[in-house]
């Protein structure tokens, strides 16, 4: 009869400097790091998409990341910005949270001569 060794399953998160770090014991790992276990265990499971710069490289997590990533463009000077983390745009553009996540969101076409990328696109492909 033979014996079967149980699996550890590897969890890689990538840190708020980009280095991808793979653990197999989470509880050490969030020890280490000055991180809260639970935090980590839900980024590792992908029920989180990010916790104090962390990033989860879980499937279920890097979906929702995508799908909330948008790409911004200036229409003045054709400007690009990926816009992942909404505060930071907020502070950086001067841009009031209430309409810009208005904008963000399909309400609002152009917002303080910005636009969305998809949107730049259909405009450039239907004046064609």
């Amino acid at each position: 009869m033979t014996v079967r060794k149980k699996r550890k399953k590897v969890h890689k998160l990538i840190s708020p400097d980009g280095v991808v770090f793979k653990t197999t014991n989470l509880l050490q790992f969030a020890e280490e790091h000055g991180l809260l276990w639970r935090k980590v265990y839900a980024l590792a499971a992908g029920e989180r998409m990010t916790y104090k710069g962390w990033q989860s490289t879980h499937p279920k997590a890097v979906r929702r990341i995508k799908k909330k990533t948008k790409c911004i463009v200036n229409i003045l000077t054709k400007e690009q910005i990926t816009v992942f983390n909404r505060s930071a745009i907020l502070e950086v553009l001067d841009f009031t949270k209430c309409a810009f996540s208005h904008f963000l969101n399909g309400g609002k076409l152009v917002y303080k001569d910005w636009i969305l990328k998809e949107n730049l696109e259909l405009i450039e492909g239907f004046a064609q």
